[in-house]
Formats: C-alpha cells, structure tokens, sequence
C-alpha cells in the first residue's frame, strides 16, 4: 500500500520538532523492519499544514501525519486520530488539533481535504494522525525537553506496529 508518513513542526523550536525526530528514528529503522524498508514507503517533513499537507497527500492510498499538539494532556503524552478524506472524524476517539495542521497562510487541513475531494484529487481514504503532547514549543533549540523525548521511541513503535498491521 502506497504511504506518506509525513512529520509536520520546526524542527528548530524545541518540541514542535518531534515530528522530524520521529522521522529520523523510522529513517534509522529502514534497515531492520521490513514494513518501513518497502519502496511504498515514503518518509517526508513538512512546515505548515493546509494546502501543503493536503498536496504531499496526493497519489497515496494511505498517510499518517505526526505533529506537536497542545492541549490539557501531560506533556510527552500520545494521542492518535483518524479522518477521512472529506476531512471528517472517523471512528470513536475524538480528534485532537495539533500544532501545525491549521496553516495561517491559507486554511486548514479539513477545507484543504474537502478542496481535494471535490476536485478528485487522489487522496489517501483515512488519514492517521499522531500527535505528541509539548512542553516548550516556542524556544530556539533542535533539543526536545525530557518528556517529549521519552515519547519519541514509544510513537515509533506505535507507527510501525501500525505499519505491520497493513
């Protein structure tokens, strides 16, 4: 199956970069699980959501965005979503905003998904969306704070498992 695992964030601001170290832990994990090794596979970072996002999208049956989030959770902790292609909830879990699926440049990714489907572009039908709790998301550092940190490793596993799964 076609994927884009897409890792949304600054890389340079402390915990909004966790989507790229994620990235860089799959990447390092290439070698040994088959799942992430596949040519299907595609591995990207991205900097705003809306009409980026939703373009990085086309041509795959399949995405998983990570990101930072922000809400009453305890930093470093996981949550997970799925959307459809119109950009509506699936499922029972209640879908969480993180960080940079709202671009102030020009929309958010549910209009953005909802653009696409009228114009028949060929976007993924679910879309999975992981975020990871911050703690500092506005200082200048490519260092994640200790409890982000700690996550990392758990939402690789998480992804992978997901991955296996088909």
């Amino acid at each position: 199956m076609k994927t884009i695992i897409i890792a949304l964030g600054n890389p340079i601001l402390t915990d909004d970069g966790v989507g790229a170290k994620v990235i860089q832990e799959l990447k390092n994990k290439r070698e040994i699980i088959p799942q992430i090794n596949s040519n299907d596979i595609e591995l990207i970072e991205l900097y705003r959501g809306g009409l980026s996002l939703m373009e990085a999208m086309i041509g795959y049956e399949r995405a998983v965005i990570v990101d930072a989030m922000r809400s009453e959770n305890e930093p470093g902790t996981i949550s997970c979503c799925n959307i459809g292609k119109s950009g509506d909830q699936t499922g029972e879990k209640p879908l969480y905003s993180t960080k940079n699926l709202i671009s102030t440049h020009d929309t958010n990714l549910s209009t953005a998904l909802q653009m696409a489907e009228l114009l028949n572009m060929p976007i993924p039908e679910t879309i999975n969306i992981w975020g990871i709790e911050v703690e500092n998301a506005e200082t200048f550092s490519e260092e994640l704070t200790q409890s982000v940190n700690r996550a990392v490793p758990v939402l690789v596993d998480e992804i992978v498992s997901y991955l296996q799964k088909g």
